[in-house]
């Protein structure tokens, strides 16, 4: 249920417990009261009922959520709602366990419960304990092709892995990294074994070395020889890089159902975020929502039992967990949609990755926890954000737009502000010297292009409303100090993401074929489109360098460019919309006359201002990750 004042402005409430007075996390931010609808249909329940049922919700086994002192009976806590995703498991199966339980006087079942809860929990499904139950098993359950496969030379296959885990490794966790390289080594030397020979690890491998082609630098070259050979030409229908790997790797992945493990869930995982590459956004959904629920159905968002048999098992599956989480996410906002499963839940259920309770054997499987767990709570706050920036800016009141833009802008500094010391660094020249030497620089820079993302996403409405107002001539708005504040904020974020990506490309570390690179890229650039027309029609009016910046905004273009040429299927689409845009600035700039009295102005003409700024507001892609 949301507050008042999230109801009012129309944006997503979340954070809040009305049955206990907690106000959401936007009320907190804005320092406002936050209230809740009262429930006009009451419902008396006697207290000698409560306590019947609480006595046999005991003798099951399964802690109660304590109602809050002088709450009303009629209205459950957040862990008892039907909204929550999460409930209690009802089958016969998990029935006859609580029984066994019962009978043998074992009303607890023990769970390590690192970072995330009470550490007992019967409520949830005992993953080890539950009996499997029966099903009738199909033909087409299992695989029925015969498949000849050519891994490449073991030296480029080491480097593929070597680029995938630079670029990617450390703000999600795919995959246990020793135990990955040590497979990749039986493999090879031993490719009839059982082991190398198992089709969900071969798809795992396939995949990962598709993703890291991706992110070579260099396009292996098309060379004609001879009398009637055309100087410098390229194929056009170069195929995208790893795209052989990835054929291969989706011919032997079978989609598992009843018998699914979560390698299953890591390959799907890894497919979601290939298909990007190849611009298959909907395929990309299709797989990160198959990979949800399978690790739903394996319980991966629920703590593991003591009697694990691999000490880090239990850090393994919440990592993975939360992957898919972020994957879920990604790519369902960028379809207008919210993730399946709330963050809050998870992580009061599970906790968030940690690296203290792992032995110093284990750590060879994991990266650091610290830029994982930023890019989940920044992941976290994603929905909040996109139902501001898409809640009407353009023509509330200002008052009103400073207003819903202060929450989502407090929560984003509070973030910043809380980084671990070991990664918070000054992105705002490009790339720190500190930071090019690290093994996780690709990541770190990833982190803060998502962060400044969600501040350009928030605030280009704000920035495109100042363009209007330019235009129309409208001083009230365009002298507004707080709107003038917050126009500048969003060029500064735009400007700090170009610097960033220029950097990177300077240093060889621009994912050439990467969907977000180019989303990034093209993001910042319409942003500094816009400034550039403001600080024609309205000098000094933001902040905006006439040299630096345009020739900031030159190289960014030339980059998206290049990106494009590589095959970047994403970038071409840019390209062509940045063509667009550019066309009508320069329809607009050519109409802008001299004026004794009012100096710059823009008259009337056949362009359709609202129509081109709301083509600005849009983008095939909307989603910040």
């Amino acid at each position: 249920m949301a507050c008042r004042r999230c109801y009012q402005k129309k944006i997503k409430c979340f954070g809040g417990d009305p049955t206990s007075n907690l106000a959401c996390r936007y009320c907190r931010s804005a320092r406002a009261e936050c209230t809740y609808p009262t429930r006009h249909k009451n419902v008396t329940v006697s207290e000698s009922y409560l306590k019947a049922l609480e006595n046999a919700v005991n003798q099951m086994a399964t802690p109660v959520t304590s109602l809050p002192p002088n709450s009303n009976p009629s209205r459950v806590t957040p862990a008892m709602s039907s909204k929550r995703r999460f409930v209690e498991d009802t089958t016969g199966d998990a029935f006859v366990i609580r029984l066994r339980n019962l009978a043998t006087n074992d009303r607890e079942t023990s769970w390590t419960g690192e970072g995330g809860g009470n550490g007992t929990s019967s409520a949830l499904r005992e993953v080890q304990s539950v009996p499997p139950y029966e099903y009738f098993s199909l033909q087409s359950d299992q695989p029925a092709t015969n498949i000849t496969l050519k891994l490449p030379p073991y030296p480029y296959a080491i480097h593929l892995v070597n680029q995938f885990e630079t670029y990617m490794g450390y703000e999600y966790h795919w995959y246990l990294r020793k135990s990955f390289r040590e497979r990749l080594e039986l493999t090879y030397t031993d490719p009839q074994s059982d082991a190398g020979k198992d089709r969900t690890w071969l798809c795992r491998l396939l995949v990962v070395l598709a993703l890291g082609e991706t992110y070579n630098s260099k396009v292996p070259p098309w060379i004609q020889v001879g009398r009637d050979a055309t100087p410098n030409s390229i194929n056009p229908e170069r195929p995208p890089p790893g795209v052989g790997f990835f054929e291969n790797a989706i011919s032997l992945f079978k989609t598992p159902f009843e018998e699914a493990t979560i390698d299953h869930v890591e390959v799907l995982n890894l497919i979601t975020f290939y298909s990007y590459s190849l611009g298959r956004r909907r395929s990309a959904f299709v797989y990160s929502g198959l990979a949800i629920r399978i690790a739903a159905s394996l319980m991966l968002h629920s703590p593991v039992a003591c009697n694990t048999t691999y000490s880090g098992d239990s850090e393994h599956r919440r990592r993975i967990w939360w992957t898919t989480y972020q994957l879920d996410g990604m790519t369902g906002s960028d379809l207008g949609l919210n993730a399946t499963y709330e963050f809050e839940e998870i992580e009061a259920k599970l906790g968030l990755p940690s690296d203290e309770n792992l032995s110093q054997e284990n750590q060879d499987e994991f990266t650091p926890c610290a830029i994982l767990t930023a890019h989940l709570c920044l992941c976290s706050v994603r929905s909040g954000i996109l139902s501001v920036a898409g809640a009407g800016l353009s023509h509330a009141e200002l008052e009103q737009v400073e207003a819903s833009l202060t929450p989502p802008i407090n929560i984003l500094e509070e973030w910043h502000q809380q980084l671990p010391e070991s990664i918070k660094f000054d992105f705002s020249a490009g790339i720190p010297s500190a930071v090019i030497g690290l093994p996780e620089c690709r990541s770190l820079a990833s982190l803060y292009l998502r962060f400044h993302q969600c501040f350009v996403l928030l605030l280009r409405p704000v920035v495109l409303r100042f363009l209007a107002s330019a235009i129309r001539r409208d001083s009230r708005e365009v002298e507004h100090p707080s709107l003038t504040d917050l126009c500048n904020r969003c060029i500064a974020m735009a400007r700090q993401n170009l610097i960033i990506l220029n950097s990177l490309w300077g240093i060889d570390r621009i994912a050439k074929f990467g969907f977000w690179e180019s989303l990034h890229l093209f993001s910042s650039i319409k942003i500094f489109l816009v400034a550039s027309i403001i600080n024609l029609i309205r000098p000094f009016s933001i902040t905006f360098d006439d040299i630096n910046d345009r020739m900031l905004y030159e190289n960014s273009k030339r980059l998206l460019h290049e990106m494009a040429d590589f095959g970047n299927m994403s970038s071409r689409g840019h390209c062509s919309l940045l063509e667009d845009l550019e066309q009508t600035r320069e329809l607009i700039i050519g109409r802008v006359q001299s004026n004794a009295a009012d100096g710059l102005v823009l008259p009337d003409f056949e362009v359709n201002i609202d129509q081109w700024l709301a083509m600005l507001n849009a983008s095939p892609n909307t989603s910040f990750h």
